[in-house]
């Protein structure tokens, strides 16, 4: 129905300011900060509610609202299946041939989405040809449509050669 669709989507809620920006161990000191959220920040989310294996989502950081006393967040989920890989342009191409990092987002039902890459931005484009590598497999692949364009990445629908 509509109003699940919505949930799945985009969510908003109120968040700490402080709590956007800190990672902490086991013995709660801080290790690293990852930056600070910004608008169209690409990000993972673990539900802690699920067994093992961890269950993961990927989203963007649509909206954001630091300005008020109760900072608020607006994310929409691009996936929940996802795979680290590494993807590189097949051919004798002009561009880097280097496999780079990218996630190969699963078809779900509930978001109503195709398989689709996540890739960095600058790398590659519409109808490129592609190799991805997963451990010591590698799948020729077609990038389809682009769907999601920002700075720090880019989303493609995938077609299987």
């Amino acid at each position: 129905n509509k109003d699940r669709f919505h949930e799945d989507h985009f969510h908003k809620n109120s968040v700490h300011k402080d709590s956007l920006n800190i990672v902490a161990d086991e013995n709660a000191s801080a290790t690293t900060a990852p930056p600070a959220l910004h608008m169209m920040s690409l990000f993972l989310v673990c539900r802690s509610d699920t067994i093992t294996p961890p269950d993961w989502s990927m989203g963007v950081a649509r909206w954001l609202d630091f300005d008020s006393k109760n900072p608020e967040i607006e994310w929409q989920v691009l996936g929940h299946q996802l795979v680290a890989c590494g993807l590189r342009l097949e051919g004798r191409e002009t561009r880097s041939r280097h496999f780079v990092p990218a996630f190969i987002l699963g078809r779900d039902e509930r978001l109503q989405t195709t398989g689709t890459l996540i890739v960095p931005t600058s790398y590659f484009q519409t109808d490129d040809r592609v190799i991805m590598r997963i451990n010591s497999k590698q799948t020729p692949l077609r990038l389809g449509q682009r769907l999601l364009i920002t700075d720090e990445f880019s989303q493609y629908e995938v077609v299987q050669l």
